[in-house]
């Protein structure tokens, strides 16, 4: 799409966090579109998703409905790779068919089908691209613990929304 540059790492936010959330998809949602205001007033510009369920997924939503007042933001997709999304059910696929249609861009970590490890590097390029990192992570998954390792030690500006309801 025409709105795609390429942005500067101090210009770009990244989500990722649990598919499933401590609050429900409402609370989540106004938090995360507060969040997300607040760093497109420090600059923002380009928002990078993992494309995951839960809120990966809410924060695409939310991106592209601030998109009529802030029409200079961009939606990137780091995917972990391609068919990752095969056994989910419909709504979801349909959800994430949305998305697909708003990014201005789409990257696959592996395009070959899912393999070990295609999480944790999506996740570290997420990290390497970006400055800020908005998150939902109540200190219970693995994964994304890993990628909070990581944004700390490349000085990712790091906003956990799980604590903050």
């Amino acid at each position: 799409m025409e709105r795609c540059c390429k942005a500067l790492r101090d210009d770009v936010c990244f989500f990722t966090g649990h598919r499933v959330m401590s609050a429900d998809p409402i609370t989540a949602g106004k938090l995360l579109s507060a969040a997300i205001v607040d760093v497109i007033n420090l600059g923002v510009k380009e928002f990078i998703s993992g494309g995951a369920k839960g809120f990966d997924m809410l924060a695409s939503e939310v991106v592209m409905d601030l998109f009529d007042e802030y029409p200079d933001i961009r939606l990137k997709l780091y995917l972990p790779c391609k068919e990752y999304n095969r056994a989910w059910e419909n709504d979801s696929k349909d959800r994430m068919k949305r998305i697909l249609n708003f990014a201005c861009d789409v990257k696959y970590i592996s395009d070959k089908t899912y393999r070990p490890g295609c999480m944790q590097r999506r996740n570290a390029e997420m990290v390497n691209d970006a400055k800020y990192w908005i998150a939902w992570y109540d200190n219970k998954k693995v994964v994304t613990q890993s990628t909070l390792k990581l944004a700390k030690k490349k000085n990712c500006i790091i906003r956990n929304l799980a604590i903050e309801i």
